[in-house]
């Protein structure tokens, strides 16, 4: 991410997806985020896509 992205950071860039998918996509569909290989394990991303969720309006619709 730090390298071979514009984003300062996955947070940042994961509020960006929910955001998209709160505008694009439709009411029953489901977001599915997984972490990227090399960073599996370093960082957990369940606290803040629960932050998220509630002010999108996602909450039940992300699957991390």
């Amino acid at each position: 991410m730090l390298y071979h992205s514009d984003y300062p950071s996955v947070a940042l860039f994961i509020e960006e997806v929910i955001a998209s998918f709160v505008g694009r996509g439709d009411h029953r569909d489901i977001l599915v985020l997984k972490h990227h290989p090399m960073d599996r394990g370093y960082t957990d991303y369940h606290q803040p896509i629960e932050q998220l969720a509630l002010p999108y309006g996602t909450v039940g619709r992300i699957i991390y």
